[in-house]
């Protein structure tokens, strides 16, 4: 949607006891193509995300995991990777 409707942030409470956490992804077919909905772009609300696929998204959230960051940054309330430059990337591994 462009950002007209933002997603509802993950958050585990802290407890008084331990506990184990199981992460599971729901996504579609890593060759969908993910971008957004033209009824949400225009002249007065450019697309704010680059078009990419479910496959390069999660290539990112893996690969930032595994480099220990965070799937929520707390600083902008907004996902580490909402604002991630998808044509970026893909231009990158072009070179």
């Amino acid at each position: 949607t462009n950002g007209a409707l933002r997603a509802t942030p993950h958050r585990v409470r802290p407890t008084t006891h331990e506990r184990l956490a199981i992460i599971r992804f729901n996504a579609f077919a890593a060759e969908t193509h993910v971008a957004p909905l033209a009824a949400f772009v225009d002249d007065d609300r450019p697309a704010a995300y680059s078009p990419t696929t479910m496959g390069e998204i999660m290539k990112v959230v893996i690969g930032n995991l595994e480099a220990g960051k965070g799937a929520w940054d707390a600083a902008t309330d907004r996902s580490t990777t909402a604002t991630y430059d998808y044509g970026r990337s893909a231009r990158r591994q072009e070179l």
